[in-house]
């Protein structure tokens, strides 16, 4: 009987010296499509933010032999309808998580529809060279073969690893790890649903097994002057998509709202219409700075490429941003400057 507890007390005491060494990850859980359900197991339709995140990862094997892991249920909502006052509140979490010397990175599951706004976001506010980790899945969590338990695990190995740190927000889906700067959803379906055109994977996460190639060459987090705290009020900044045989009307309506900034998603190298020229120096008459971006989704904005508009009528290049991600640079930066000179350079850094 003494044999037996002392074995039993042997035990305890091995699992908790193993608990000790393990890094500590806090999971942040938004919502989306890894917290989904639906009616059956092969259905196409479901609800997104049903599950918990403690639930969900109660359910993934052996992921607490990777790290201790801490819970905050932040939102539990599809990603499609999160705001920037919600990409705000959720900074400040994580902002607040990596203060705390004992956690040593942040995991955050999240809807794909909105997923790489956010990682950019992060990328540009989070103060704190630990890892910070965004993941979600395509499909919900009672799904035949759901991809979220293995893409959590994944993440929280990749949250777990030293060599994660000073690389900004970074993105674990499908055993592949991006920067949050160039990752973007490419497939509205597929399981590899996410890319990036403009570079591609740094990493990969298999079966928490994590590696580096390469490392983000723009500056990041602690490397940027931004604040959330700057951000009251919010910048309001419009993105206005250019097609064949476009009108104005759009155009005029952002000038109408009092808007600070437009991004133009523009065909081909950020093109714009003859016929907004007149609507285009009008806006920025008013003050409003106008950010040239692509729809094409890869590839630079070359400054200057329209007959020289850029310095003729001061307009802002997006480089090789897409429309949603210049977006949330320019709300960035206009939380710190209106000159159009500096926006330039914040997107020639950033």
């Amino acid at each position: 009987m003494r044999k037996s507890k002392l074995l039993v007390a042997l035990s305890m005491l091995s699992v908790s010296v193993f608990a000790d060494k393990l890094p500590t990850v806090m999971i942040i859980g938004t919502g989306g499509t890894i917290a989904g359900k639906a009616a059956s197991q092969v259905s196409g339709t479901y609800k997104p933010g049903e599950v918990k995140v403690e639930d969900l990862v109660n359910n993934v094997t052996g992921i607490d032999k990777l790290a201790n892991l801490k819970f905050e249920q932040l939102y539990n909502v599809g990603s499609s309808n999160l705001s920037l006052d919600n990409m705000v509140n959720l900074t400040n979490a994580v902002n607040k998580a990596l203060s705390d010397k004992s956690i040593s990175g942040v995991v955050i599951t999240h809807g794909t529809d909105t997923l790489e706004e956010t990682a950019y976001f992060l990328d540009l506010f989070v103060k704190s060279s630990k890892p910070v980790v965004i993941t979600g899945s395509m499909r919900p969590s009672t799904s035949l073969s759901a991809d979220g338990p293995m893409n959590l695990y994944d993440a929280v190995a990749v949250a777990a690893n030293p060599t994660s740190a000073n690389k900004g927000s970074l993105v674990v889906l499908n055993d592949e790890i991006f920067d949050g700067r160039n990752v973007t959803k490419s497939d509205s379906e597929n399981v590899k649903a996410f890319s990036a055109n403009n570079g591609g994977p740094i990493g990969s996460a298999y079966a928490g097994d994590v590696k580096y190639y390469y490392s983000p060459v723009r500056l990041t987090t602690v490397n940027t002057p931004f604040k959330v705290a700057d951000l009251s009020p919010m910048p309001k900044v419009m993105i206005i998509y250019d097609y064949l045989g476009s009108t104005t009307e759009l155009l005029q309506k952002a000038i109408d709202e009092k808007v600070q900034g437009i991004v133009w998603a523009g065909s081909g190298n950020g093109s714009i219409n003859g016929n907004a020229e007149e609507l285009i120096k009008k806006a920025r008459a008013a003050g409003i700075i106008i950010v040239r971006s692509s729809r094409t989704g890869k590839g630079p904005v070359i400054h200057n490429s329209m007959d020289d508009w850029d310095d003729q009528y001061g307009l802002v290049s997006a480089d090789n941003l897409n429309p949603q991600k210049a977006r949330i640079l320019l709300i960035a930066a206009l939380s710190k400057t209106n000159n159009v000179d500096k926006i330039n350079q914040y997107f020639a850094e950033y």
